[in-house]
C-alpha cells in the first residue's frame, strides 16, 4: 500500500506541473478533453501524503511488524526510483 501512496503521490506532483504548464491549441481536443484544475492535484498529493503517514504511525507499524528503517527504506526507495523516471521522461 506504501508503494502505491507514494506512487500516487509522486504522480500527482508530476501532474500538477504539467497542469499549470499546459496551454490550448486552440483546437476542438480542447473541449472534447477539459483540464482538469490543478488544486484536483494539490488535494489528491495531500490525501496520499496523509495516508502515507497514517500508515506509518507506530501502532499500525507494530500490527503488522514493520521496523522503522524499513519503512523509510521502502518510501525513499520507492520515491527515489519515480522522481528519477520523471526527470528520465521530462526529456523526451
Amino acid at each position: 500500500m506504501t508503494i502505491f501512496l507514494v506512487y500516487s503521490a509522486v504522480s500527482a506532483i508530476g501532474s500538477f506541473i504539467l497542469s499549470i504548464k499546459w496551454k490550448p491549441s486552440g483546437t476542438a481536443l480542447d473541449n472534447l478533453f477539459p483540464q482538469i484544475q490543478p488544486v484536483t492535484y494539490l488535494l489528491s498529493f495531500l490525501f496520499m501524503s496523509g495516508m502515507i503517514w497514517a500508515i506509518s504511525r507506530e501502532k499500525i507499524r507494530n500490527v503488522y511488524s514493520i521496523s522503522k528503517p524499513t519503512m523509510v527504506l521502502a518510501i525513499s526507495v520507492v520515491t527515489g526510483i519515480l522522481f528519477f523516471a520523471l526527470g528520465i521522461f521530462s526529456f523526451f
